[in-house]
């Protein structure tokens, strides 16, 4: 890791890219902007090596689960190979208002978020098409942006793709049960008790799940979660002190209003066919997202091109655990090179 950047209390700005001389290196792009997005301010940070790569956005996962305070530590080698741009979404992060009306707070706002984040994207860079990248809940937007207005894109990269949420809820929690008594946990059974699959009573019952999921290694690998979040806070001058403690704020709205629908998604019946090619990449240990489910909705899906991709030594945060490996299949991707995968990957339609 590099030295961190010292965090301003007031000011939030993202280094730009320089030579070992100081100098900042030409062509490169680093940014940090508020833009109007459906009407309330939104917060988009822009970083590459070099501005001429393709422009992909990334959608992070959640709900809630903002990045840009996470982002610049662990995308190093997709800012070598893409204009990357991290959008805390409405309602969280550095996108979190007190005052914003629950009521915008719909998944169908949020695509339409999506495709104007798109669109402001495509003017500034000057582009016809990007390539999207959505991770977990932002996976259920990315994959409906990408079938409501597919001009806009040049493909589409589900990262622990959601499908059927409900049944993935349902298996979610019967692994997190099964694990508990594996493991002999009696505070993890007596916690799971009263949970009704896919019919979450509250954002804290949701909540709870996860947090068995991520303790038993089903989210990240043994410590790694606790040191990514460690590091990006470390490293963070994007995210004011002040950002940091507002953060669960975010987190907290997005979930209690989004969690509903999010748990009525299924993909099958919205979405049986795109036209851009569409590439699904999940981590080999993943639990907070069935890979079976996604693998065979990729089967039956119609689409130009499909593709698939296992990071063997990872998990849900399977972006942040193998970050370079994980860069280099989303690059060969984008390069349509179906046979420029590292060796920890495998490939199926």
């Amino acid at each position: 890791m590099r030295a961190p950047v010292p965090r301003s209390v007031f000011r939030r700005t993202t280094p730009a890219y320089r030579f070992r001389t100081g100098e900042v290196r030409p062509g490169s792009v680093a940014s940090l902007d508020e833009v109007l997005i459906g009407g309330t301010p939104q917060w988009v940070l822009t970083r590459s090596v070099d501005q001429d790569q393709p422009l992909l956005l990334f959608l992070h996962g959640g709900p809630g689960d903002a990045q840009i305070c996470v982002a610049r530590p662990y995308q190093r080698e997709l800012e070598r190979a893409f204009v990357v741009a991290n959008w805390d979404q409405r309602g969280a992060g550095l996108s979190y208002r007190a005052d914003l009306d629950p009521e915008t707070m719909t998944i169908d706002q949020l695509v339409e978020d999506t495709l104007e984040v798109t669109r402001w994207l495509l003017k500034r860079f000057d582009r016809p098409r990007l390539l999207l990248l959505g991770h977990s809940w932002g996976s259920i937007l990315g994959l409906l942006a990408v079938h409501r207005a597919p001009e806009l894109f040049d493909g589409y990269v589900g990262a622990s793709q959601v499908v059927d949420a409900a049944e993935n809820e349902r298996r979610l929690l019967a692994w997190a049960r099964d694990e508990a008594l594996r493991r002999g946990d009696t505070k993890a059974i007596r916690d799971l008790q009263g949970i009704a699959p896919a019919a979450y009573r509250s954002a804290g019952e949701f909540r709870r799940v996860r947090r068995w999921v991520d303790r038993f290694g089903g989210r990240a690998r043994p410590g790694t979660d606790s040191r990514i979040l460690r590091d990006a806070f470390l490293h963070s001058s994007e995210y004011t002190l002040r950002d940091l403690f507002r953060y669960p704020r975010g987190e907290k709205f997005s979930v209690s209003c989004l969690i509903e629908q999010a748990e009525k998604i299924d993909m099958a019946s919205r979405v049986t066919r795109l036209k851009v090619p569409v590439y699904f990449v999940f981590g080999r240990g993943d639990r907070i997202v069935d890979p079976a489910l996604a693998r065979e909705y990729l089967r039956v899906l119609e689409a130009p091109r499909k593709g698939w991709a296992w990071i063997e030594d990872a998990a849900h945060l399977a972006p942040f655990e193998e970050p370079d490996a994980f860069a280099a299949a989303v690059a060969a991707f984008s390069r349509q090179d179906p046979v420029a995968f590292p060796p920890a990957w495998s490939v199926a339609g």
